[in-house]
């Protein structure tokens, strides 16, 4: 009879392994040197181990059951597609030493409604926030000299962005496709608006340009029927 309970009890747990949300902690997660390689559960909430340095590229690709990640302070990198395709994911805050975001990111975070970029992180990649539609918030640290193309593409939520007075290089295409934005004030110090800057912007009323300000190229500002600039 021994015989018989030893192995039906291996058998149940073996099979409780495999139910979404019942996974062994040593099992949520594979970790190498490091860096979190992938989140291996469909849990609605996931809560990333201590010394953790680095999100890997696509560690949480389209995982659309979460609602919250919880990052340890350990955690300096997020990779490229490490949240890309969380449709749900409704809370997640930035460690306060990361200093490095991957393109596309957090694309497709459609649920993601506020963030807080660290102190510490010079750019944000391409398409970083395409597609958080429901983003309206979100703090820009003074570390900031970079927007790559598209990052904030349809967060049509988005209906301001206050730039840190250090990004005064605005790259081509940098806000293209931010679909909710009403206004933006172009930081001191910024020479060039070039080529398809603020294209496609279709709900943009109000400019903010600076006087440092010498060049606006053909095409960078494409805004909606009632844009002015000031």
């Amino acid at each position: 009879m021994k015989r018989r309970i030893l192995p039906m009890i291996f058998c149940l747990a073996l099979a409780l392994t495999l139910l979404p949300g019942t996974a062994l902690a040593a099992d949520e997660f594979t970790i190498r040197d490091g860096v979190l390689i992938s989140y291996n559960w469909y849990r609605k909430e996931a809560v990333v181990p201590e010394g953790v340095t680095e999100i890997g590229t696509g560690a949480f690709f389209n995982r659309d059951t979460l609602r919250k990640v919880v990052l340890p302070d350990s955690v300096t990198v997020i990779g490229d597609d490490a949240f890309s395709g969380c449709d749900n994911l409704k809370e997640l805050s930035l460690p306060p030493h990361v200093v490095s975001l991957g393109s596309w990111a957090f694309s497709g975070c459609r649920e993601l409604t506020s963030l807080t970029i660290p102190d510490g992180v010079t750019e944000l990649p391409e398409h970083v926030f395409n597609g958080c539609v429901h983003l309206n918030e979100i703090h820009l640290p003074g570390s900031l000299t970079k927007i790559g193309e598209e990052a904030f593409s349809h967060c049509s939520g988005l209906h301001t962005l206050e730039l840190p007075a250090g990004y005064t290089v605005v790259d081509p295409r940098a806000f293209h496709g931010m679909s909710g934005l009403q206004t933006i004030k172009i930081p001191e110090g910024t020479e060039i608006l070039h080529t398809g800057t603020l294209s496609a912007c279709f709900g943009l009323q109000e400019v903010q340009l600076p006087e440092s300000l010498r060049v606006i190229e053909h095409g960078a500002i494409g805004g909606g029927p009632n844009f002015e600039t000031l």
